[in-house]
């Protein structure tokens, strides 16, 4: 269980509606570098099953915005595409934006559906805010909700067990229970320590503007979406000399960093240097499909 994320209003602090057309949730999600690069991994495994199967009624648990949902949707657009999440914040608004896909707020270890409803089942990312016990029960709820022979796509970060997941947990569990497929790891022991370098920094560059009284950038380099608010005033610390220079300053560093916070390649080339370099010692997080045994109850 992750520290300080156990009720639904913790996570609805992460998807605040103000936000959510912009930057997007508080993990960055949306943009960030490392995320896009977790998505392609999970996609690279997936797609192939997707690809040579008929059977196409997919739900996302934890879908948050539905990043990955839009990404299965551009590759295979006749996929009856469901998402659910515990953030009423996030569904809301998903519900605004998509209306392909069907939606459910929804609190693990519940699904919300009812029994053999699915080909697919994705939960990437979500098993791991959950304690022991209910880990094991939203493990057995959503593998009910597979149709026989459907398949579940599972990820999480790695820490032996202590807040998130040991891999020979999650993979004697699923095991028990269904037909592992594949196993991948990804490997970001390098980019994780420079990006939470890089993530410091932002939220520094942010303090600073508001201790300054200087306005924030009127949109950001990743949202590219102006400010229509229509105020035009400048602040007390607009004022002068060094409040321009400040602004100025702190919208390059912003830029700066956010530009880099959404580079692909970088959290690519440390992936690469990483397992290199480390081995099994760089692994970071786990990625298993399994598939329910046909003859499964």
């Amino acid at each position: 269980m992750v520290k300080g994320m156990v009720t639904r209003a913790d996570f609805e602090r992460f998807f605040p509606p103000k936000d959510l057309s912009t930057t997007g949730d508080r993990w960055l999600i949306k943009w960030r570098g490392s995320q896009t690069l977790r998505y392609e991994q999970s996609f690279e495994i997936l797609g192939p099953f997707l690809k040579n199967d008929n059977r196409k009624k997919l739900l996302d648990i934890g879908c948050a915005q539905s990043n990955f949902l839009l990404l299965l949707n551009r590759h295979f657009p006749d996929i009856q595409l469901y998402g659910s999440d515990i953030s009423n914040n996030a569904i809301t608004w998903s519900r605004e934006h998509y209306s392909f896909i069907n939606y459910e707020q929804c609190t693990l270890p519940e699904v919300a559906f009812s029994k053999e409803v699915f080909d697919y089942i994705l939960a990437l990312e979500v098993l791991y805010y959950l304690g022991s016990e209910d880990r094991l029960l939203a493990l057995k709820n959503i593998v009910a909700a597979l149709k026989p022979g459907g398949v579940l796509l599972v990820s999480g970060v790695l820490d032996g067990g202590k807040q998130y997941f040991s891999d020979r947990w999650i993979l004697q569990t699923l095991r028990s229970m269904a037909e592992v497929k594949v196993v991948d790891y990804n490997y970001s022991r390098f980019y994780t320590r420079l990006e939470s370098l890089l993530l410091s920094g932002r939220a520094v560059f942010y303090r600073f503007f508001r201790y300054a009284d200087v306005s924030m950038p009127s949109y950001s380099v990743l949202s590219r979406e102006p400010d229509t608010s229509g105020n035009t005033q400048p602040t007390r610390g607009e004022r002068g000399c060094l409040g321009r220079w400040s602004k100025t300053a702190g919208s390059f560093l912003i830029t700066l960093v956010e530009s880099m916070l959404a580079w692909v390649w970088l959290p690519r080339l440390c992936r690469s240097l990483t397992k290199r370099a480390l081995g099994k010692k760089g692994r970071t997080q786990i990625i298993v499909l399994a598939k329910k045994k046909a003859d499964a109850p």
